[in-house]
């Protein structure tokens, strides 16, 4: 069993325990996916979600990470992702959803094509606080297969003089490169270096188009 799924397993016993009427165990046809809230369960969660924070259930509904739809991957379909037990998602719904004038799946679109997707985002009179979660991701390795039209961005990164980042360029198909990301000499594994950047990015084009003081 990998870490993560360990970690899914560990979270899905905590809150089974803890938490009167949460159940595992998501079916679809004859499969059972344990790790991940009982179908009623998931209906309720969403129900709950629709009745009271109808913002979120709009901005899931509609976010980059489709996150409250079954998925499919060829001839297989899934559980919804938010209904895993490790969704870092569910987690920042979860314990920000009381939180006043808290928004769910930011999308800031980048100077460089695609979309930043963030997790959550808040204004206050004072700042922006954008924030992305992680609940058992730092404990798998990223593996960063990234489109070449994204070169010059990371060649660009790696030779500035204001950072201590340096990216690694390998070609691994057509179009496609993978890239290692050292911080000095250290190979950073787990920390997703590559969304950070998007993020980054992503901010910072809506600084420069003044959507942000």
């Amino acid at each position: 069993m990998s870490i993560q799924k360990a970690l899914d397993h560990a979270i899905m016993l905590q809150e089974t325990a803890s938490q009167q009427n949460t159940q595992a165990g998501y079916c679809i046809g004859d499969r059972l996916y344990q790790n991940y809230l009982s179908n009623a369960c998931w209906e309720t969660f969403k129900l709950r979600m629709q009745n009271d924070n109808p913002v979120a259930y709009e901005m899931y509904t509609h976010g980059g990470g489709k996150e409250l739809e079954e998925r499919k991957s060829g001839r297989s379909t899934y559980p919804p992702k938010m209904a895993s037990f490790g969704s870092s998602s569910r987690m920042i719904y979860n314990l920000m959803k009381a939180t006043p004038g808290f928004l769910f799946e930011k999308k800031l679109p980048t100077t460089i094509g695609g979309t930043a997707n963030l997790d959550g985002f808040i204004e206050t009179e004072q700042k922006c606080i954008f924030v992305e979660a992680k609940c058992r991701e730092p404990y798998a390795e990223t593996q960063n297969a990234i489109a070449d039209k994204y070169r010059s961005l990371y060649e660009a990164i790696t030779s500035s003089a204001n950072n201590n980042l340096t990216c690694v360029i390998a070609d691994i198909a057509a179009g496609k490169m993978q890239v290692r990301f050292l911080c000095d000499e250290t190979h950073i594994q787990n920390f997703d270096i590559k969304q950070m950047i998007c993020h980054l990015l992503g901010i910072a084009t809506a600084y420069l188009q003044g959507k942000y003081e």
